[in-house]
């Protein structure tokens, strides 16, 4: 997959694009399009979501640990299981499946 670590893709449409096993730690997706992209196995580790378009994204196997969710409406997202959210960073405005829950809070 492309190597795109630490990379500033905020507001980059990436609707649609192929980054199966993309390496995109720390990178910054916020307000980026990824509607419909395949994510499925990449790297997402520390990445930021914030405010991004990720209506029927498909994020099977993808590594979301530290990925900060905070804002983003992940509700149409294909492939999301808990496991992946737990290690992630969310907020009360992030938007889950149904079935999903932002990780618990370790206060």
């Amino acid at each position: 997959g492309a190597d795109l670590r630490g990379a500033n893709l905020s507001g980059t449409d990436l609707s649609e694009g192929d980054l199966v096993s993309a390496k995109l730690r720390h990178a910054d997706l916020s307000i980026s399009r990824l509607g419909g992209a395949k994510l499925v196995d990449a790297d997402l580790a520390g990445a930021t979501f914030k405010g991004a378009d990720l209506e029927d994204t498909d994020l099977r196997g993808a590594n979301l640990l530290g990925a900060n969710l905070q804002g983003a409406d992940m509700r149409q997202v294909a492939g999301l299981v808990q496991a992946q959210i737990d290690k992630a960073m969310a907020d009360r405005e992030t938007r889950l499946p149904p079935g999903l829950h932002p990780p618990l809070d370790d206060e």
